[in-house]
């Protein structure tokens, strides 16, 4: 599968895809609070594994974007499949482009912006601010890995408004630093979005995916917005498994 065909399958068969695909995300940055923030995502394969030649003992780099991947055939050992990633930058060689993705950035729980970051909600979990997905775009979400993270939604008519919320800082409540177990129960009993301190929202965080990584990516499907998780332990050389996340109840792909 080359890059335009996985960019294809994402939009057009995005469960299958993440199924069995790889798929690392890199994050960006979204300048505006509380509105659409679109961005140029470039998709492509990811380097091929270092493999060992038998014969010289010598390492070199595999054929590009087999990193370990498989999926299963009807007969025969499983099929070698390619990894992909989504990226800001526009890559040499082979790559399909979406020329306007939702984006999604990670903010602070409580600790200072950086470079990398650029809002702290300072532990205001309550009333935070949201990056909205709507009918615009190309119709596909992307948002930073998440490690210990916590990303979390609530529907908003036909519009999806999201977050992603890294535990770094004090928890005022205990005077301890927050984890991602304790910032994604914090984030299920009181998370609010300013604009909707009624509507109880949802999450994905770190006790659902553990000491995985996470890719949290969303698809615009007929029926509206669609969330889905991909879960690594090998830094997306391989799935460990996917899941629909919204809408309804998580179901495994």
């Amino acid at each position: 599968m080359d890059s335009n065909a996985a960019k294809g399958a994402l939009l057009g068969r995005p469960a299958e895809f993440l199924k069995y695909y790889p798929l690392k995300c890199a994050g960006a940055k979204a300048p505006l609070q509380n509105q659409v923030n679109l961005k140029p995502i470039y998709i492509h394969k990811q380097d091929g594994a270092y493999i060992t030649d038998p014969k010289t003992h010598k390492a070199k780099i595999g054929i590009m974007g087999h990193t370990g991947a498989t999926r299963p055939r009807m007969l025969g050992p499983d099929r070698k499949i390619s990894s992909f990633k989504l990226n800001t930058i526009q890559p040499a060689g082979d790559y399909a482009q979406f020329a306007n993705a939702h984006i999604v950035p990670m903010v602070h729980y409580n600790s200072p912006a950086t470079s990398a970051v650029d809002v702290d909600l300072a532990a205001g979990i309550t009333a935070m601010p949201r990056y909205v997905l709507d009918g615009s775009g190309d119709g596909l979400m992307v948002t930073g890995e998440l490690s210990g993270c916590c990303f979390c939604w609530v529907a908003q008519g036909a519009a999806l408004w999201c977050i992603h919320v890294q535990p770094k800082g004090i928890n005022p409540a205990t005077g301890n630093a927050i984890d991602g177990a304790a910032l994604h129960v914090l984030l299920q009993a009181t998370g609010r979005f300013q604009g909707a301190p009624g509507a109880a929202i949802g999450t994905y965080g770190a006790n659902q995916y553990g000491t995985k990584r996470a890719s949290v990516v969303g698809v615009r499907l007929a029926t509206g917005w669609t969330l889905y998780a991909q879960t690594s332990s090998t830094s997306f050389q391989s799935v460990a498994d996917a899941s629909r996340i919204y809408p309804g109840a998580v179901q495994l792909l």
